[in-house]
């Protein structure tokens, strides 16, 4: 009489069967899936003005505490105060600025990319066309787009401070 083969060593090998098949089928579907993109950035920065108020300049620290690479497509300067053209200072690869129709003033950066938990600094100078800066608050409109192209915006505001 031919015995077969235990049931114990049986499941043993179902078992491995489909460990085996879930493992492949992973690895097959895995490359289809795209991971999830976290795009995280906190913006920390100051404005100071002269004591006259008549120049302000605005120091900009962007950190990405995300988990993927950002890149810089504008900052939108949104203090309606604040009008005419933007002057810089240390910012090297700005590639434009000026007036939008919405009479913001603008700053196009040049795209430059932010890798995960690194900083990017960013040191411009505005003048106001009427009145002065003293007291008045500065509204940054930060844009920055992921690998994917997906759009992420952060706000920030800074009240100037007199030097």
């Amino acid at each position: 009489m031919k015995k077969a083969i235990s049931p114990i060593i049986a499941t043993l090998v179902l078992i491995v069967i489909v460990v085996i098949s879930a493992f492949i089928i992973y690895v097959a579907v895995s490359g289809f899936i795209k991971p999830q993109v976290n795009p995280r950035i906190n913006i920390v920065g100051k404005a100071i003005t002269s004591e006259e108020g008549k120049k302000g300049i605005v120091i900009v620290t962007i950190v990405n505490t995300g988990d993927v690479p950002l890149k810089i497509r504008y900052l939108k300067v949104l203090d309606p105060g604040v009008t005419g053209p933007v002057c810089y200072y240390e910012v090297k690869n700005v590639v434009n600025s000026g007036i939008s129709d919405s009479g913001f003033s603008y700053l196009i950066l040049g795209e430059p990319e932010i890798p995960p938990l690194q900083s990017f600094d960013l040191v411009f100078a505005l003048r106001p066309t009427l009145g002065n800066l003293i007291d008045k608050i500065i509204i940054l409109n930060v844009i920055v787009y992921t690998p994917q192209n997906t759009e992420f915006v952060q706000l920030a505001s800074f009240k100037y401070q007199p030097i």
